[in-house]
């Protein structure tokens, strides 16, 4: 993969506080398509910070995201704790974007 460019990307965390990132985005010289390399504390296509999440459906702690977003991570619990396990499964040291390993064209 060759890096392609970046995004700004925000995130609110469990307090309501907002950061933004700039994350970087590759594409893949066999198939064309482009990855983002995201950050462990953003979930892919959510908003809101991977620990507000997880404490928001454990119930461990108040989110200041809206009700029917809170009601929709209940509802959608099971999809979100396996992909919240699919994250803590990797190792530190292999980069989601190491080689071509993160496309599907490359055999995943």
């Amino acid at each position: 993969m060759k890096i392609r460019d970046s995004k700004r990307r925000k995130v609110i965390f469990a307090d309501g506080t907002v950061d933004t990132f700039v994350l970087r985005r590759y594409k893949c010289t066999v198939c064309g398509r482009v990855h983002l390399e995201l950050p462990d504390i953003m979930v892919p296509h959510k908003h809101y910070s991977r620990s507000a999440i997880i404490d928001t459906i454990n119930g461990e702690r108040n989110c200041s995201a809206e009700q029917s977003t809170i009601y929709r991570w209940n509802r959608e619990k099971m999809q979100l704790e396996r992909l919240l396990v699919q994250v803590e499964d990797k190792s530190p040291e292999a980069k989601r974007t190491d080689g071509d390993n993160n496309c599907r064209c490359a055999g995943n």
